[in-house]
C-alpha cells in the first residue's frame, strides 16, 4: 500500500525539512509528492510557524534550471528556493529534501504543474488559450505551440537529469479551460460544466489551423458555439452538443496534441535509463470529464504508469467516484486522491471514512492533499489510520 502526501517546498523549509519528513514518515506516508513548479494561490497555512496567509506568485519553480536551454519562455525561481540557497548555487533545496527523504526510506515524486502559468501567459499572451470569441485566458498556456511545449519539456528534462527522483507527476499537462483560472471568478450560472464545454475550447491560431488541417470547419463550429452560448447565458434552451458539427472532431485534435506531449515526456524518461515512473493527475472532481481537456486515458495509458484520480466530493461519494474512474482507468494503475479540506472534508474524523471507502472499492494506493493546508487535528486523525 502506497501513501503519498502532496507538499509544498515552503512548508518543508518553514517547518524544518528533517522534522517535517519524520512527521510524515511517522504518519504512515511512504512518499512525498513535492511541488517543483506551481501556479498562483492565496493559502491559509494552519500550522506554518512563519506565515499564516501566503500569496504565492504565479509560475514559480523550485529546482535548479538550466537557463540557457530555455527559449522565449523562461522559468522563475520561487522564494523558498532562493531563501534556502541564498544565491549560492551549492545549496539546492530539492537536492536536500531528496537526500533527507531517502535517508528515511521515503520516495520523492516531483509534482509538476505544466501549462497553468499566469505569469508566462500575461508576459506572452500570444501563447495562451483563446475562447470562441478570441478572448485570452492568461492562466492557460496553450499546449499546441512549439514554445510552450519546449518550456514544459525542459522542466521535465532538468528534473530528470539533476535529481534522484522516483516519479514525475503531471498536473495541467493538457488544455485548460475557462474555469479555475487565476482571477476572482464570478460566474453566475449553475450548470458550469455545460458552460465549460462552450467556453473551454481553444481557438488560438494554432488550434484553428490544426483543426482545419484535420478537416474541421472552424468557422462553422464557432458560429454554432456562440449561438448556443448566447442562449445558455440568458437561461434559454441549452440543448446538447451532438447537434454541433465538428465539435467531437475538434476534441480529437486536442487529444492528438496532448498525446504528442506525453510521448515526448516518456521518451525523455527512457533516454535517462533510470527507473522513474510517469504518473498523471486526472481531474474528475465535480463530474469533470478529463477527455474534454485532451486527457484521454485510453490514448495516453501506454505512456503512464499510474493515474491519480482527483477528487471525490465526500467519503460517501468514493464508491461512485471509483466506479466512474474504473470506466476509463485500468484498475491496476488507479490511485485515489483525498482532498483533506472543506468542502470535501468537513470534520477531521472523515479522513478515516475516505480511507475505508477506498479500501472497500479496491483502491489501496492513496494520495493526500495537502500537508501545508491541512489542520493539525486532521493530520493527527490521518496518522491514527495507519499507525
Amino acid at each position: 500500500m502506497g501513501r503519498s502526501m502532496f507538499i509544498y517546498p515552503w512548508d518543508l523549509l518553514d517547518e524544518g525539512i528533517v522534522k517535517t519528513l519524520r512527521l510524515l514518515k511517522d504518519m504512515g506516508m511512504t512518499s512525498i509528492s513535492l511541488s517543483v513548479s506551481y501556479h498562483s494561490g492565496k493559502f491559509l497555512l494552519p500550522h506554518n510557524p512563519k506565515k499564516k496567509i501566503y500569496y504565492h506568485p504565479s509560475g514559480r519553480i523550485y529546482y535548479r534550471p538550466n537557463y540557457k536551454e530555455y527559449k522565449i519562455l523562461k522559468p522563475k525561481l520561487g522564494e523558498a528556493y532562493k531563501q534556502y540557497s541564498d544565491n549560492d548555487d551549492r545549496y539546492d533545496l530539492i537536492s536536500r529534501i531528496i537526500k533527507e527523504a531517502k535517508e528515511l526510506d521515503m520516495e520523492v515524486k516531483a509534482w509538476v504543474v505544466g501549462f497553468h502559468n499566469s505569469r508566462l501567459g500575461k508576459d506572452h499572451p500570444q501563447y495562451v488559450v483563446r475562447n470562441v470569441y478570441g478572448e485570452p485566458y492568461y492562466h492557460a498556456l496553450c499546449p499546441n505551440y512549439t514554445e510552450t511545449k519546449h518550456y514544459v519539456l525542459k522542466m521535465i528534462e532538468d528534473l530528470l537529469t539533476q535529481y534522484d527522483l522516483d516519479a514525475i507527476e503531471l498536473e495541467s499537462f493538457d488544455y485548460l479551460g475557462c474555469l479555475h483560472g487565476d482571477h476572482h471568478e464570478i460566474i453566475g450560472m449553475q450548470n458550469k460544466q455545460f458552460l465549460e464545454k462552450l467556453l473551454g475550447l481553444c481557438f488560438c491560431p494554432n488550434c484553428e489551423s490544426k483543426a482545419e488541417e484535420l478537416g474541421g470547419n472552424v468557422n462553422n463550429l464557432k458560429r454554432n458555439l456562440r449561438k448556443k452560448l448566447d442562449l445558455a447565458c440568458n437561461l434559454e434552451s441549452e440543448g446538447m452538443f451532438d447537434d454541433i458539427p465538428h465539435y467531437e472532431q475538434f476534441l480529437n485534435m486536442r487529444t492528438m496534441v496532448v498525446e504528442e506531449l506525453y510521448r515526448n515526456i516518456k521518451m525523455l524518461i527512457s533516454e535517462t535509463g533510470r527507473n522513474v515512473s510517469l504518473n498523471a493527475l486526472v481531474w474528475m472532481a465535480g463530474g469533470s470529464d478529463p477527455s474534454f481537456y485532451g486527457t484521454s486515458v485510453k490514448v495516453l495509458d501506454t505512456y503512464v504508469d499510474s493515474w491519480i484520480a482527483c477528487y471525490p466530493e465526500s467519503a460517501q461519494d468514493v464508491k461512485s467516484f471509483v466506479l466512474r474512474a474504473k470506466e476509463i482507468i485500468p484498475e491496476e494503475k488507479l490511485k485515489g486522491g483525498v482532498r483533506m479540506l472543506e468542502p470535501q472534508l468537513t470534520h477531521p474524523h472523515q479522513v478515516a471514512d475516505y480511507i475505508t471507502q477506498y479500501e472497500r472499492a479496491g483502491v489501496k494506493d492513496l494520495y493526500f492533499y495537502n500537508y501545508g493546508l491541512t489542520p493539525n487535528e486532521t493530520l493527527l486523525q490521518l496518522k491514527r489510520c495507519f499507525v
